[in-house]
């Protein structure tokens, strides 16, 4: 907590916001970014060999699509989700087509980025 404190203090040096620190690849991994040209903006990126960059890639599929399935199921799980049908369907459907986006953009990785 104090640490938290310290770095506040730290970058406020007036108005706005705080900073929410700095992101990193790996965080952009976790967060579920998966695409070449994203992960490519970080400096540790370029460091590391086409199996490693594939590594990452893998990761960030892996997580994006569990984030979406998550998604998925909070949103399935809504309390009166009979009543609301119409209305969520399509944000379901939505989902879905992401993820299979993700499925897609898995294969075409795992297939040509050697």
């Amino acid at each position: 907590m104090a640490e938290f404190e310290a770095s506040k203090e730290k970058g406020s040096s007036g108005g706005g916001s705080p900073s929410i620190g700095h992101m990193t690849l790996q965080k952009a991994v976790e967060l579920g970014e998966y695409k070449p040209e994203v992960l490519s903006k970080y400096n540790d990126w370029n460091l590391l060999s086409k199996h490693g960059q594939l590594q990452f890639i893998r990761t960030g599929l892996r997580n994006r699509k569990g984030q979406l399935m998550t998604q998925y199921a909070s949103l399935f799980n809504v309390l009166n989700y009979s009543q609301k049908a119409v209305e969520l369907e399509p944000k379901l459907n939505h989902i879905l087509d992401l993820v299979r986006q993700v499925d897609t953009d898995e294969e075409y990785y795992l297939a040509n980025y050697v």
